[in-house]
């Protein structure tokens, strides 16, 4: 079974993708902050990240800049209800910047399946 580690403070977006990414027998962990992910990645190997770029303790891209210098193979997507984002990603280290719109499941599942 693949192991998901999604770093998100929203728990509305924690619990939807975590009820959808269970039932296509993914196993999913969830961290609110970033420090509790890091944490989480020291424990345990993960074969994908989801991470947003605003967590209440520490940027998340700087956090996703941390996490790639340790385990530059993690297939990550970045999240972000901020749209204008997107093309300053281009040069960051995730591998797909994915809008929060009402195609957030849609859009992470086609993500999740280039990777895994």
């Amino acid at each position: 079974m693949k192991k998901i580690l999604i770093i998100d403070d929203s728990t509305n977006i924690t619990d939807l993708l975590s009820i959808v990414l269970k039932k296509r027998n993914f196993e999913i962990k969830v961290a609110q902050t970033g420090k509790r992910g890091i944490e989480l990645l020291n424990k345990e190997d993960f074969d994908l990240l989801i991470i947003d770029i605003i967590l209440p303790d520490c940027n998340g891209l700087e956090l996703l800049e941390e996490i790639k210098a340790k385990k530059p193979k993690l297939p990550t997507i970045i999240l972000s209800a901020h749209g204008d984002f997107k093309y300053d990603f281009k040069s960051w280290v995730g591998d797909i910047f994915i809008t929060k719109t009402s195609n957030l499941i849609n859009d992470i599942l086609t993500s999740i399946e280039k990777f895994l």
